[in-house]
């Protein structure tokens, strides 16, 4: 994936596909269902992007 792709996603331009989403999760050691969690509620709470901690 390229660095244009990824920063579309964090500037909401575009969503990651399902493969992508399943592969950042396992790399991340986390779940998409966590990481699409925190996506709304940073979305909720105003935030144009989300960045990981």
């Amino acid at each position: 994936m390229s660095r244009v792709t990824v920063s579309h996603w964090e500037t909401s331009k575009t969503l990651p596909d399902v493969q992508s989403m399943l592969l950042l999760a396992n790399l991340f050691v986390t779940t998409t269902a966590k990481a699409t969690d925190d996506g709304i509620a940073a979305l909720l709470a105003g935030q144009s992007s989300v960045v990981a901690a």
